[in-house]
């Protein structure tokens, strides 16, 4: 009885290895190579992913896949693919598509580093240099209006200029001017201005790896005049699906220094820019009192040439260094909730038209009443470098 019931064990044994589907890497080659030659990404894909399952890696697999997901879109997950078939055999087309790939996913800086590092096979294949003293141009204006409408203040007027430049294959620097301007109409008929300067420097340690690091100061007249300087430091973590970011930032506001420590997410569910998910928890420390400010953000691209955002936060936002310190808050009242949207709009291959609105709650220092601003902005960019 019990050899009887040691040999069935045995037969189904055989039975289930025989009926496991076992490839070698010649007929994985043969077969990819099939689904590439027919377009069948989908299949290329699967065909792909059980073949690094299998315990096989090569050139050509690696290469076919990064095209597979190229083809899809999928450009993230293609720059994978594509970064390991360039550590089998150094192919100018593969590299190409890497190339590609970083800049379709907004990894310019990466993009950047590659064609530092392969500078004769780009100019060989006629690609131009995406590095220079000046590689593009922003502008902003926009205005603040108050809900509770007071016949004693203007709105709030503000307009932006800066410049992008990528100095080398690691180095990228954004710096901008802004002046923001209100009327007070009282007897002595006060004028609020601020002359800011924002400088950001983002550093590419490795592909997939950026220190950054900004600088904001603010020169304001008023009632009385002072500064205010606002320094923030972090680092950004990219992968396929998700990009993560931890940053520490220091004020000194109003002559009160401030600390906060800020944790972001960005989820990318199609592997591209066509959507994105970001969540932005931050810790801040404001003359000893602490406090909690979460923001989140949605991006959807809704035709060719139109991307649609829609965001929102929640906390008491005062002296808060936001957008890796491109926003200071330097406000008096409590802002307590932010919510809106960002249209962008592609106008060619280099120039983009951005339009936004924003809807603010505030909450007077003393809690006395609460009150709320419409904001309103248009910007242009431009790229001299594509």
């Amino acid at each position: 009885m019990r050899f009887l019931i040691y040999l069935i064990l045995f037969i189904l044994s055989l039975s289930f290895a025989y009926g496991q589907q076992v490839h070698s890497m010649a007929w994985y080659n043969k077969t990819t190579y099939q689904s590439y030659l027919l377009a069948d990404w989908e299949g290329l894909v699967k065909l792909g992913n059980a073949a690094i399952k299998d315990g096989y890696d090569f050139y050509f697999l690696r290469m076919r896949l990064g095209m597979a997901f190229y083809y899809q879109g999928k450009y993230r997950k293609a720059i994978t693919h594509f970064s390991r078939a360039l550590t089998f055999n150094f192919n100018p087309l593969v590299l190409e598509y890497l190339y590609y790939s970083y800049k379709f996913s907004g990894q310019g800086i990466n993009a950047a580093q590659l064609y530092a590092a392969n500078r004769e096979v780009f100019v060989a294949i006629g690609i131009a240099s995406p590095t220079g003293f000046i590689t593009g141009v922003y502008s902003e204006a926009g205005l603040k209006l108050l809900g509770s409408a007071s016949s004693n203040i203007d709105p709030l007027v503000y307009a932006h200029v800066g410049v992008m430049q990528q100095l080398g294959g690691r180095l990228n620097l954004y710096q901008g001017y802004t002046r923001v301007s209100r009327n007070y109409v009282t007897a002595s008929a006060v004028s609020h201005v601020q002359n800011e300067y924002y400088l950001k420097a983002s550093l590419l340690i490795e592909r997939g790896f950026q220190w950054f690091g900004s600088l904001h100061t603010q020169s304001i007249r008023g009632e009385s005049s002072y500064s205010n300087v606002a320094l923030l430091t972090g680092f950004n973590l990219q992968s396929a699906w998700v990009d993560a970011g931890l940053a520490y930032g220091w004020a000194s506001i109003n002559q009160m220094n401030q600390h906060q420590g800020t944790a972001s997410l960005t989820l990318y569910p199609l592997l591209n820019q066509n959507l994105y998910l970001q969540s932005v928890f931050t810790y801040q420390v404001d003359n000893s009192v602490a406090n909690n400010i979460f923001y989140q953000k949605a991006g959807v691209k809704v035709t060719k040439i139109l991307w649609l955002e829609g965001y929102g936060s929640i906390g008491d936002m005062r002296n808060i260094q936001d957008m890796d310190g491109f926003y200071l808050y330097n406000t008096v009242d409590k802002l307590t909730s932010r919510i809106g949207i960002t249209t962008h709009w592609l106008l060619g291959a280099k120039s983009k038209l951005l339009a936004g609105y924003t809807y603010e709650n505030y909450l007077t220092l003393n809690e006395s009443f609460s009150y709320f601003q419409h904001y309103v902005f248009l910007g242009f960019q431009y790229v001299l470098k594509k």
